[in-house]
């Protein structure tokens, strides 16, 4: 397996080279160390298409996927917010501003592309726990990663209903019109402070939850330790 893995490796960041957006090649370093981690069997389902939307790179890796005999879907935004505590307005405008949008999954394993052609029909709604399992990323950071999502809507929410002191369709509006939202609140700035507290894993593509970051023997720590060895054997 590890000369196909190196093959594959080298085939990807090749590619990176040939791009002329320079900008974007930390990105695709990582989504090739992803990749590689897909096909060695570290995480179940590579996402293509989401973080990094570059036709030349996206083209590339489905033309390789192809050749590997990968099974590759299109389908929505997996999405596993819980909106069960947001207004049904919200969660509407929410849900319609993803609806549109596509990205590849890209796995092997009949069970694997069976559960992802079963959320793509169900419109990319899925649980938390099977995210994380199929993206392969540790369950709490995926848990926290919701956690400030909904922290940040709880915030937007807030802020709306002062602004429009509670007249739901003007809340509508303002949301709508693409407004910078300002905190003025404690809670306000507390939501928005917890929502934008990012913790990138030092190897791989997940954010880490904040127990993740501070434990050294944390889920997180060991999983990108796993990924770090791949990388030096490449």
């Amino acid at each position: 397996m590890k000369p196909l893995l190196k093959d594959v490796y080298d085939s990807l960041t090749a590619s990176v080279e040939k791009l002329t957006d320079t900008s974007i090649a930390t990105e695709l370093e990582t989504e090739c160390l992803d990749f590689v981690a897909m096909v060695s069997g570290l995480k179940p389902v590579f996402l293509l298409g989401r973080g990094v939307d570059h036709p030349e790179w996206i083209e590339g890796v489905i033309s390789l996927s192809e050749d590997l005999e990968l099974n590759v879907s299109k389908g929505p935004f997996w999405d596993a917010t819980p909106y069960g505590g947001l207004p049904s307005w919200y969660k509407k405008h929410c849900q319609k501003e993803i609806s549109h949008l596509l990205a590849f999954y890209i796995a092997s394993g009949k069970e694997t592309v069976s559960a992802v052609s079963r959320i793509n029909k169900a419109g990319g709604k899925l649980g938390m726990t099977e995210e994380a399992r199929l993206l392969g990323y540790p369950d709490c950071c995926v848990a926290a990663h919701y956690n400030r999502a909904l922290r940040y809507h709880r915030a937007t929410i807030s802020i709306l209903k002062r602004l429009a002191k509670g007249n739901e369709g003007q809340m509508l509006s303002l949301l709508t019109g693409g407004a910078n939202f300002a905190p003025a609140t404690n809670d306000e700035i507390a939501d928005f402070e917890e929502a934008f507290s990012i913790y990138p894993a030092t190897h791989g593509s997940w954010n880490m939850c904040s127990r993740c970051v501070s434990n050294p023997d944390s889920l997180s720590k060991k999983l990108s330790t796993e990924y770090r060895n791949l990388l030096e054997n490449l």
